[in-house]
């Protein structure tokens, strides 16, 4: 019998994984669709899979902000929508990474905190409703803002749709890759400390 090589092995365990992940967006996209609070706003939650894993995006509508302007306080369906999310969220082994996007609207100079600031405190504020709804802490891996820098419609940078909070379940490559920033200087060669290593 052939042996796997250490490529193949790894090749086949992230196929598995993204079954894993297409089966819980199937699950999310259920669950949208079938629940009385989620269904309302099914055209505000995007999910798909991507490079990270799998993305659930809340996104603004015109005459339905998640968020009031230039507030990082959630209006009471978005905490809904998130509250719903949660117990989705801690079925799962993965950890998830959380991330704020603002549109350009609100930038006067290139150096303009008020962005940076308002997707950081917004993603925040998703990661304490998550927390409300009982997700575990340690199921965070990341809370990023970013700015208006990663637009949704890159074609129209002041679009309502560019407003929204990103939350990924993240597969193991990504997860690897937040968890290796830990330990700080390393010698040339040296790929960070081992699984079992961060889980002591």
């Amino acid at each position: 019998t052939k042996v796997l090589q250490a490529e193949e092995i790894e090749s086949a365990a992230e196929a598995i994984e993204r079954t894993r992940l297409e089966s819980m967006e199937s699950e999310f996209n259920e669950k949208i669709n079938e629940s009385a609070t989620l269904s309302p706003y099914k055209d505000q939650i995007k999910v798909d899979i991507t490079s990270e894993g799998l993305r659930i995006q809340i996104v603004d509508k015109t005459n339905r902000p998640m968020f009031d302007p230039g507030s990082s306080r959630l209006k009471y369906y978005a905490e809904d929508i998130l509250y719903e999310m949660a117990p989705i969220l801690a079925a799962v082994p993965n950890r998830i990474s959380i991330s704020g996007h603002t549109d350009s609207s609100g930038t006067s100079t290139a150096w303009d905190a008020g962005n940076w600031e308002l997707s950081a405190n917004r993603a925040n504020s998703a990661r304490r409703a998550l927390g409300d709804a009982g997700l575990d802490e340690v199921k965070i891996a990341q809370v990023v803002g970013m700015g208006d820098k990663a637009h949704f419609n890159i074609d129209d940078p002041t679009s309502p749709i560019n407003r929204r909070i990103a939350i990924v379940v993240l597969n193991k490559r990504m997860d690897k890759a937040i968890a290796s920033r830990a330990g700080g200087y390393t010698e040339e060669g040296d790929t960070g400390p081992s699984d079992e290593e961060r889980a002591t």
